[in-house]
């Protein structure tokens, strides 16, 4: 679980002055530490892959939380360009610190 004085120190060390900042720098490692585990990190490459698919596989990560961060992908997240050449998902996260409950967009394309 994210706790806010483990989000004091990172912004005390990283040299932060807004805490919100340094909550999403936090909040996006933990991301990309799952997208990892879970071997769907490296989806921009040129080769020809199925967008989708790694959608459900991401959908399929998000299902449990992790280290306490509950990820998703909510409707109308999801992007493609006009020429289908790229796409993207803004996911969300929620947690609960100090028994209340925090939800924010993760601000970061996967």
């Amino acid at each position: 679980m994210l706790t806010q004085p483990q989000v004091q120190r990172y912004s005390n060390e990283a040299g932060l002055r807004d805490i919100m900042i340094a909550e999403k720098e936090i909040i996006l490692t933990f991301l990309l530490e799952l997208l990892s585990d879970r071997g769907i990190l490296n989806i921009t490459r040129i080769e020809e892959h199925d967008h989708e698919e790694v959608i459900l596989a991401m959908l399929d990560a998000f299902e449990q939380p992790f280290h306490g961060i509950q990820f998703a992908i909510p409707d109308q997240a999801y992007y493609e360009s006009e020429n289908g050449l790229s796409w993207g998902v803004n996911p969300t996260y929620s947690h609960v610190e100090s028994g209340r409950e925090r939800n924010q967009a993760a601000d970061q394309p996967a």
